[in-house]
Order: structure tokens, then C-alpha cells, then sequence
């Protein structure tokens, strides 16, 4: 338990000094840390997106948000919890951008489901004023006659 407390420490500490030495202008560093957490980066972007054309681009568009964002990170030795943040919200905001996408492909009238794995659900997208007409002719019909 001891080493794995120690290598965990040493880890966090290679982190800290890595930002630390970003922030003063190495942007060597900055690429070790692309290379230390590059691996984790793609493979939670590609559990999202399942493309790896896409998923090499959420990967690219996360480092780069990082690099711009690092003197923000206020404890820099959190540096791989604050990444796993920036992963995530670029993943949804990425699943965002593909869903309305989607809904400004669909023609009018018509109800589609989609199943987005990041949301474990399903979502129905739709245009409320197309669905309320729906609805409208639906009940006008009487399916006696």
C-alpha cells in the first residue's frame, strides 16, 4: 500500500512540475503531458463518439482547450482530474453539436429517436410546433368512418 501511495504522490508531483514549467514557457513540457494522458484522452473520446476520426479530433480540441486554459488550473497538481473535466465537457458539448446537427437535417414531420450511448438513454427530437399539428390531425381522424 505504501508504493502504491508513493508512485501515486511521485505521479501528482511530475503533473504539478510539468504545468509548472508550462506556465513559464517550456512548451516541451506541455507535450509530455500530451503524451502522459494522450492514451486516456482518445479512449474516452472515442467511447463517446465512436468514430476515431472524430474521436482523433475531440482528442486534438481537448489538448488544445487545456494548453489554453492551464493557468487557470488552480492546483496543478490535480492537473489529470482537471483534464478528465475538460474531456468530458468537450464530449458532450461535441454529442450537442451532433444532435442538432441531426435535427437541422430532419425534414419537417417527422419524429426521431435517437440512442446516445454518453446518456445512456433515449432522447426524442422533435419540432414542438410539427408535433402539436401531429397530434391535431390525429384526433380530427375518426377511424370510424
Amino acid at each position: 500500500m505504501l508504493l502504491f501511495s508513493n508512485l501515486v504522490v511521485a505521479m501528482y508531483s511530475a503533473d504539478e512540475k510539468l504545468v509548472s514549467r508550462t506556465l513559464a514557457g517550456d512548451r516541451d513540457a506541455f507535450g509530455v503531458l500530451v503524451h502522459k494522458y494522450q492514451e486516456m484522452v482518445y479512449t474516452y473520446a472515442f467511447q463517446k463518439a465512436r468514430n476515431e476520426a472524430d474521436a482523433q479530433d475531440i482528442s486534438q480540441e481537448i489538448f488544445l482547450q487545456a494548453y489554453r486554459r492551464l493557468c487557470q488550473l488552480r492546483h496543478p497538481h490535480l492537473f489529470r482530474s482537471w483534464l478528465y473535466t475538460i474531456i468530458s465537457n468537450e464530449c458532450k458539448c461535441c454529442m450537442e453539436r451532433v444532435m442538432i446537427q441531426v435535427i437541422n437535417a430532419c425534414p419537417l414531420g417527422v419524429v426521431y429517436v435517437l440512442c446516445t450511448s454518453s446518456f445512456e438513454s433515449l432522447i426524442i427530437v422533435t419540432r414542438v410546433s410539427v408535433l402539436t399539428q401531429f397530434w391535431a390531425l390525429l384526433f380530427k381522424v375518426n377511424p370510424r368512418r
